[in-house]
């Protein structure tokens, strides 16, 4: 009803979508969403709806599954990447954010920010979910001087890492028991490279209860990985 009552067309967002396979394992456990979503898509096409998936990209292929449900073939036009940004873009992705908040914003200041300590050291670009975090943690400061992005809410914070540290104690915050939240941190340790400050590759979870093996009990290990490769965690 509320697509056909609008003027323009209703556009849904489904963000993260790959979280529907990780969740429904079973093939037969996703057929009623998808049935469903096919019999309107080969139903009353009038309706002024659009969707717009949001997956990653080395989980792409799950969404095979439905095309063929669907009957249809991306287009190279219906297809976006969510590249990383320069610092300039970074730079200005703030700027917008900023004024949409009502926040002080210097943008001279955040420019030289991006480019010593939010880019990669070696490709030299930004993440957006570095910049997710990082806007988090600004917006949820309750001083209006530390509500801002310019050099004197930066300094007071500590910078960039100052900032990360706080995301990290809380979301830490969610684990009941001190054992729970080292755990969680030795298997984040274990899985940095501190020499770069990159991730240190690809370990599977045998991998990690033997890298942890003199730190941690196996059960442990697992119960830390499980709760970090969360959706509502990661």
């Amino acid at each position: 009803k509320l697509a056909d009552s609008a003027e323009q067309p209703l556009i849904l967002l489904l963000d993260q979508f790959e979280q529907f396979f990780v969740h429904h394992k079973r093939k037969a456990s996703r057929q009623d969403f998808i049935q469903s979503l096919a019999a309107w898509y080969k139903g009353d096409r009038a309706s002024p709806i659009r969707i717009v998936v949001a997956v990653r990209s080395d989980l792409m292929y799950q969404l095979d599954e439905i095309h063929q449900a669907l009957g249809y073939s991306l287009a190279p036009q219906e297809v976006f990447r969510l590249e990383k940004f320069t610092p300039a873009e970074a730079s200005r992705v703030l700027e917008a954010i900023a004024q949409t908040e009502g926040l002080a914003f210097n943008r001279e200041f955040v420019t030289e920010l991006a480019q010593a300590e939010l880019a990669d050291r070696e490709e030299g670009l930004i993440s957006p979910v570095d910049l997710q975090i990082l806007c988090w943690m600004i917006e949820r400061q309750t001083a209006d001087e530390l509500r801002a992005f310019n050099r004197s809410a930066f300094e007071k914070f500590g910078g960039v890492e100052g900032l990360l540290l706080r995301f990290l104690e809380r979301t830490l915050e969610a684990r009941v028991t001190e054992g729970q939240r080292q755990a969680v941190v030795k298997v984040l340790l274990a899985l940095t490279d501190l020499e770069r400050q990159v991730r240190a590759g690809m370990l599977t979870a045998p991998e990690l209860r033997e890298k942890l093996k003199g730190s941690a009990k196996p059960e442990e290990v697992n119960e830390a990985v499980a709760w970090l490769v969360r959706g509502d965690v990661r």
